[in-house]
């Protein structure tokens, strides 16, 4: 494997290469820059680059490939990107053998240390990086389920859209918000049977110690002093994003889910973008309609695979 590429680790000066890499890799097979860039900024200052990172350089020096092994949610996730024009080559295989080791591994740290919570492995490919899914499928990789990104344009004129009296919808910059928006998220996303993600965790994953976080993108229902909904904005480059959508079951069925919506939109405007865009899951049929009303269509999709792994212990991953 990797006849014409070299390895290295990755060192803190090369974070400049590899958000350009990933960002060319987006858009060769998605047609656009999508949050992996934020995901990794946000996932790099936690990262052992001398353990869990590889770049692959040409004979030239030229970046074409980056890999990682990190902790994700109650998962593994792997974060493997070529350059196009590699497609063909076994820089994808090795590049995944080699996080997948490292994976291994981390499995077994966390094992040692917290009992059996870390068992998966998780990869998102785009749906036309046919070759990666397969070169995932001849791995022991099982596509588990398809993720749409959705999108619309800013520049249009957006509904102003009320919500009844006695709720009200703000920014999440009063004392003890984000602890509040994490139990709140926690009670409605939470998987049965999943073990709770700490907090510490779930703030990492969204940057709140971050310059990605913005309190005044971060919007609450609020109903009698507690918080019965949030759409959750950040800036992603030129783009938007909105995470975390989410309204109490009791309140559904209302507008209140695209009243926060069209909030969110409206603070990422007023940010100078002219573009906003969100990830769900394909299956989720009653998120797809509400997005859908806000004007929001499929720009592309991505395949979540994951592999159920035992650990490996100490160190050393394979082929490291």
């Amino acid at each position: 494997m990797l006849e014409h590429f070299y390895l290295r680790r990755a060192k803190q000066n090369h974070w400049r290469f590899v958000k350009s890499l990933v960002r060319a890799h987006a858009e060769h097979f998605l047609g656009f820059s999508d949050s992996d860039i934020a995901a990794l900024s946000i996932a790099w200052p936690r990262l052992d680059l001398e353990r869990d990172t590889w770049l692959a350089v040409d004979a030239k020096n030229y970046l074409k490939g980056f890999a990682a092994a990190a902790r994700w949610k109650d998962a593994v996730r792997l974060m493997v990107y070529t350059a196009p024009g590699t497609q063909e080559s076994d820089l994808f295989l090795s590049l995944t053998v080699l996080a997948e080791g490292r994976a291994r591994a981390l499995v077994g740290e966390n094992e040692s240390k917290h009992g059996a919570h870390l068992k998966k492995i998780v990869v998102h490919v785009p749906q036309s990086a046919t070759h990666q899914q397969a070169v995932l499928t001849e791995a022991g990789y099982t596509a588990q389920r398809t993720i749409l990104y959705l999108a619309r344009g800013l520049d249009d004129a957006l509904p102003i859209v009320s919500v009844p009296e006695g709720l009200l919808i703000r920014s999440a910059n009063a004392p003890g918000d984000i602890q509040d928006i994490y139990a709140f998220s926690e009670s409605i996303f939470g998987m049965k049977g999943r073990p709770q993600i700490p907090y510490e965790s779930w703030a990492q994953d969204l940057g709140v110690w971050t310059d990605w976080y913005d309190p005044e993108l971060w919007h609450i229902l609020e109903w009698d002093g507690e918080i019965a909904g949030c759409a959750l904005g950040f800036v992603y480059g030129k783009m938007g994003w909105i995470r975390r959508v989410a309204v109490r079951e009791d309140l559904r069925g209302r507008g209140l889910g695209r009243a926060l919506l069209l909030h969110g939109f409206s603070a990422l405007r007023a940010c100078g973008l002219r573009r906003v865009g969100l990830a769900v899951a394909a299956q989720n049929e009653k998120a797809m309609a509400l997005y859908h009303s806000a004007g929001m269509k499929e720009t592309a999709r991505l395949t979540e695979f994951s592999k159920t792994v035992g650990a490996m212990h100490g160190t050393k991953a394979a082929l490291e």
